[in-house]
């Protein structure tokens, strides 16, 4: 039982890949730039935590203070629609918190290139308080997930 036990926990912490993203979005009311950390499990879900903050170095000449979305954390889950050797298309859904006081989900769909084996960068559109936002990121991969063992195998 110990050993089944043991082996079922190997196998979900071992079939995991870390990454870090960071991204810009250019929203109708002002831009962001944010980070994420998340989990790549086997079949390419990904789940992890984001932070977003309006940016003040791109701002425009416009500035609209009293609409401004000054932070945004939370939760996002993204999944492969298809991919075609490097190139993948990306469905993400992001739930969070705005501001400390609104709740918000925002979904997009995100084009994802590996430039290298461990570093891509995207594209992709999302919905903002029903209006569109256009995002780029780069993502990079901080590890490769480990082959799965087979510990019943050995018995």
């Amino acid at each position: 039982m110990i050993v089944l036990l043991s082996s079922l926990v190997q196998g979900v912490t071992l079939a995991q890949q870390l990454s870090v993203e960071t991204y810009y979005e250019r929203t109708l009311i002002s831009p962001k730039t944010g980070t994420a950390l998340g989990y790549t499990f086997r079949g390419k879900l990904c789940a992890g935590v984001f932070y977003q903050e309006h940016s003040q170095m791109f701002y425009g000449e416009r500035e609209m203070t009293s609409q401004i979305e000054d932070e945004f954390y939370g939760f996002y889950m993204s999944g492969p629609v298809t991919e075609w050797r490097r190139a993948s298309l990306i469905l993400k859904a992001r739930t969070g918190i705005a501001n400390g006081e609104n709740f918000m989900i925002s979904p997009s769909v995100h084009a994802d290139f590996a430039v290298l084996k461990r570093v891509h960068i995207g594209t992709g559109i999302a919905m903002r308080s029903i209006l569109p936002s256009v995002m780029t990121s780069i993502r990079i991969d901080l590890s490769k997930p480990a082959k799965r063992i087979h510990y019943l195998a050995k018995l």
